[in-house]
C-alpha cells in the first residue's frame, strides 16, 4: 500500500486525540503527563508512519504506540497507579451515580483493569482488539472486564 501522507496522518491524529488522551490518562491518572505521553506516541508515530502497512489498521497501531510510550513513562516514575473499566453505564445500577463519579470510580482501579475499562467503552474496542493493542489473549481481556464491573458494582453498593 502507499505510503500515508502528512495530511493524512495530520487528519487521523487530530481525529483521535481525545481517545489517544483518554488512553493515557487511564495509564498515568495525570493530566500533564498524559498529554506529554500522547505528544512523544504522536511524534514517534510520525516518525515510523510508512512502517503502516494497512490506514484502516491507524487506530490500533496509533494506540499501541500511546500505551507503549505511556508504560515507559509510567516505569520511569516508579511509582503504581490504579486504572479501570465502565460497563456499569449500561446497567440500572448507576442510573443514581453520576458519570463523573463513575470515571473517578474507574480511575481507582489497578491498571491492568483500567485500561481494557477504557479501551472497550470509552474507546470502542473490541476484546480481541484490545487483546491485540496488549499483548494478552482474547480470555484475559474478557475475565478482567468482568472483574473490573464486579469491583465498580460494589464501589457503588458503598
Amino acid at each position: 500500500m502507499d505510503k500515508i501522507t502528512n495530511d493524512e496522518f495530520a487528519d487521523y491524529a487530530s481525529a483521535y486525540q481525545t481517545g489517544l488522551y483518554h488512553l493515557a490518562y487511564a495509564i498515568l491518572n495525570n493530566e500533564a503527563d498524559a498529554q506529554d505521553a500522547v505528544s512523544e506516541a504522536l511524534t514517534k508515530a510520525f516518525e515510523h508512519r510508512n512502517d503502516l502497512r494497512d490506514r484502516t489498521k491507524f487506530r490500533p497501531w496509533i494506540m499501541k504506540i500511546v500505551m507503549s510510550v505511556a508504560k515507559t513513562m509510567l516505569r520511569k516514575r516508579k511509582r503504581s497507579i490504579l486504572t479501570e473499566d465502565i460497563d456499569l453505564l449500561q446497567s440500572g445500577s448507576v442510573t443514581e451515580t453520576k458519570y463523573s463519579d463513575l470515571l473517578d470510580m474507574v480511575m481507582t482501579l489497578e491498571p491492568k483493569f483500567r485500561i481494557v475499562v477504557i479501551l472497550y467503552y470509552y474507546e470502542s474496542f473490541s476484546t480481541v482488539e484490545i487483546s491485540e493493542i496488549m499483548k494478552i489473549p482474547e480470555g484475559t481481556v474478557r475475565s478482567r472486564l468482568t472483574r473490573a464491573r464486579e469491583k465498580l458494582r460494589h464501589m457503588i453498593e458503598l
